[in-house]
């Protein structure tokens, strides 16, 4: 069984009260204890403007949908040239399916940038350790950090890397849609309203994780559709999320793989609607 670890950093006020969110379980040890997002969901200065809600945010409606998308992706390989090239390629595509949606409620779609040095290097939201994050989306800096030595699986060959690498960058992806949305900022909001480090602001970190593996699996699954990756290469795609541990912030491995599967199945947004699921559903 190997297992997920990413983390998400946001600017705060004055680079002051950082902190980080871990995404699943180290796949070389025990998930590190996660910190409150307290602080952290703060837009930089200049970002576009953001409809701060969760429940009933118009990105989630019933009749949002991904647009049909068929992308052309370079061959997979582990080198950082072509890794960087397979990134830039997926990040792209991952943009013309989203951009439609932000298109239609005037929200600007910002680029990220993708960062695949060798490990990650201090930036604006910090640096955590390979044992906190394999890879981590900033806000700051919208970049995306998809460390070589942390997210390529020592041995394995490049089918079976893109099956564990991509999942990696759909869900950091997902973080940058939340940011873009701001569901992000509106989620530090109920943090801030539930008291941080109680057990309801543990559970609005979990909601946020588990939409940001959605948003990843509704991707892998238009990607599919459209031809961009193959059916059986998004089946094993979508299989790393069936192998992540329970985690209290990010949920029990179950409602991980349920959420994964939500959003693969269809390209309805709605899917992907974790402000108003049940609390089990987000355990």
């Amino acid at each position: 069984m190997w297992t997920l670890v990413t983390a998400i950093a946001v600017l705060a006020a004055g680079l002051a009260g950082l902190d980080w969110i871990n995404i699943g379980a180290n796949p070389v040890g025990e998930v590190a204890k996660a910190r409150s997002v307290s602080r952290l969901l703060q837009p930089e200065v200049g970002a576009p403007p953001r409809m701060t809600r969760l429940a009933g945010h118009p990105l989630l409606a019933h009749d949002v949908k991904l647009a049909d998308v068929t992308c052309k992706l370079p061959p997979f390989d582990t080198p950082p040239e072509p890794l960087q090239a397979y990134y830039e390629a997926a990040v792209g595509c991952m943009e013309a399916a989203w951009a439609p949606v932000f298109a239609a409620l005037r929200v600007p779609i910002r680029p990220v940038t993708i960062n695949g040095a060798d490990d990650i290097p201090r930036n604006l939201c910090g640096r955590p350790s390979a044992d906190e994050a394999a890879a981590m989306y900033c806000s700051a800096n919208t970049t995306i950090y998809m460390p070589r030595s942390r997210v390529l699986v020592p041995g394995g060959d490049a089918r079976y890397q893109r099956a564990v690498v991509l999942p990696i960058l759909a869900h950091e992806y997902g973080h940058h849609i939340q940011y873009l949305s701001g569901m992000l900022r509106a989620a530090e909001r109920a943090q801030d309203d539930a008291g941080h480090g109680s057990a309801a602001a543990l559970e609005t970190t979990r909601r946020v994780e588990l939409q940001a593996t959605c948003f990843a699996g509704l991707f892998l699954g238009d990607a599919a559709r459209g031809g961009s990756i193959t059916k059986s290469a998004a089946e094993e795609m979508m299989d790393t999320f069936h192998t992540t541990l329970s985690s209290e912030t990010h949920g029990s491995r179950l409602n991980q793989a349920d959420w994964a599967d939500r959003g693969h199945r269809t390209n309805a947004t709605a899917q992907c609607d974790t402000w108003t699921a049940p609390a089990d559903d987000v355990g």
